[in-house]
């Protein structure tokens, strides 16, 4: 909590995405430069269903031994009961449905980093930070910045994977 200190989270549940999480948003967070800028000072929560919730705590357990705080919170049933499952046809009025929950969470989580005067980082599982991402994101704040946007590169992981893998922290 308090200044200095950053929230960060997502949701994230099912194989696709838990493996996307594990492969390749955990290492790239876990790099030594990037875990050195947030240990101490970085609260991350997940939102997950009731299927996921053993593999991600399993996943995170070991980013509070390097100084990262982790919440896991459910989604509910009821809610992931409205969650398209599977593709998902053009015209499906289920369609309407598939992102929803991200821009809920992405609220909650703005919400709570700022009760807790906290900076927010909105994660995602398929997200792959450099490995001084973290250092450079807080230097930008220490001269002065009040605000800093969260640029990148959009890829389709089934056509990127090939450039992505060969610089893939495999730990």
């Amino acid at each position: 909590r308090g200044e200095g200190a950053l929230l960060m989270g997502c949701p994230v549940w099912g194989k696709k995405y838990l493996d996307r999480f594990q492969n390749y948003c955990l290492p790239s967070i876990v790099s030594a430069k990037n875990l050195g800028a947030l240990a101490g000072r970085c609260h991350m929560v997940l939102f997950t269903d009731t299927d996921s919730f053993t593999r991600l705590w399993g996943l995170t357990k070991g980013l509070e031994v390097g100084g990262i705080s982790i919440q896991l919170l459910l989604i509910p049933s009821e809610v992931m009961a409205h969650v398209p499952q599977g593709p998902i046809k053009p015209g499906d009025p289920r369609e309407l449905n598939k992102y929803w929950i991200l821009g809920v969470a992405g609220n909650v989580l703005l919400q709570m980093a700022g009760r807790a005067h906290m900076a927010f980082h909105m994660l995602q599982p398929d997200h792959i930070y450099a490995e001084e991402y973290f250092p450079n994101l807080f230097a930008l704040r220490d001269v002065g910045h009040e605000a800093i946007t969260q640029p990148g590169i959009s890829a389709d992981i089934t056509t990127a994977w090939k450039d992505i893998e060969p610089y893939r922290d495999k730990k």
